[in-house]
């Protein structure tokens, strides 16, 4: 009869603190215990869990960690540091971690057991029951509109005051014009045209040629980049002096629209000779030699250099370009 009385007691104590949000478990040596401050709230009303660890010193001791949800319905919003109390006995040690949470849902909700690791063994709490309630509102009375504020008469001083400072902007307002419309009167009005300086294009090649033998890119085994930028630096002068879209072209294109241009043959056949050279680098991978680049970059030079004597001839014979 009396085990079946503490029992009874047993119980009744662990439902008394279930539906008042607190809940004592024991395991080994470590007692943990977890709280709500409340186990009633209303909707979107914030309060905090709380988990209690008490151990021995030295203990090892893990709480459980949440993102955003406790359980369905049940919203984590922060999470605080774990707090440690040492007990006057200096063995015994209290780790406290607490949990804001909330709802926004009403409804009787239970909290599962918590997983709190001690010294690599798992301890689950008790379960705990938060009750979340609604907002009362009392049906006898009748809803009314809002008031709309009611407007207040000016007073005589209210009246002057926005009279003299409407004044005082008005003058300063016929001040500013002033000066704007006799200044504007005295400067004369000077348009400054900007004039684009056009480089002619055999300066710009001959510079990037130089600037490409300086650099000696194929001396240091770079033959595909030295032979692009080689071929590119040429057909590009082609296209703006002789109107020949030689960057588009294939070498077998450009060539044959020189056919109809009056070029010495010895510049025609430098000019196929860095192109052709430059094409077997590119698509069939072809490592030339040290004087078949040398030459290459020099035909360039004296292709530009060339065409340069045969264009300021046609220019003086049909005065243009």
């Amino acid at each position: 009869m009396e085990k079946g009385t503490f029992r009874y007691a047993k119980n009744l104590v662990h439902l008394i603190c279930f539906l008042s949000g607190i809940s004592f478990v024991s395991a080994q040596n470590a007692v943990i215990r977890v709280q709500l401050d409340t186990a009633i709230v209303t909707i979107g009303d914030q309060q905090k869990l709380t988990i209690e660890a008490k151990g021995t010193k030295g203990d090892k001791i893990s709480f459980p960690v949440f993102k955003d949800t406790l359980v369905n319905h049940i919203e984590v919003l922060a999470t605080s540091k774990i707090d440690t109390t040492y007990l006057p006995d200096k063995k015994s040690v209290i780790l406290s971690r607490s949990y804001t949470i909330t709802s926004f849902d009403s409804g009787y909700y239970v909290i599962p057991p918590l997983p709190v690791v001690v010294n690599n063994d798992t301890i689950l709490t008790d379960a705990l029951l938060l009750s979340v309630l609604t907002l009362a509102v009392d049906t006898n009375k009748v809803i009314k509109d809002i008031k709309q504020p009611y407007d207040s008469p000016w007073s005589i001083s209210e009246i002057l005051d926005k009279i003299i400072i409407g004044a005082i902007l008005l003058i300063i307002l016929s001040i500013i014009l002033y000066y704007i419309i006799k200044n504007r009167k005295k400067k004369p009005l000077v348009v400054e045209e900007k004039v684009e300086e056009i480089i002619p294009a055999h300066i710009i090649a001959l510079e990037e040629l130089q600037k490409l033998r300086d650099e000696k890119l194929w001396q240091e085994g770079k033959y595909k980049l030295f032979h692009i930028r080689l071929s590119d630096t040429v057909r590009i002068y082609i296209e703006k002096r002789f109107g020949i879209n030689a960057p588009e072209q294939t070498t077998y294109e450009t060539l044959q629209n020189f056919r109809s241009v009056p070029l010495d043959e010895e510049l025609k056949r430098k000019l196929r000779q860095l192109l052709t050279l430059s094409d077997m680098v590119k698509f069939a991978k072809e490592n030339p030699l040290g004087n078949e680049n040398e030459m290459s970059i020099q035909n360039a030079f004296d292709f530009i250099n060339g065409t340069i004597l045969i264009l300021n001839t046609d220019k003086e014979k049909d005065g243009k370009l």
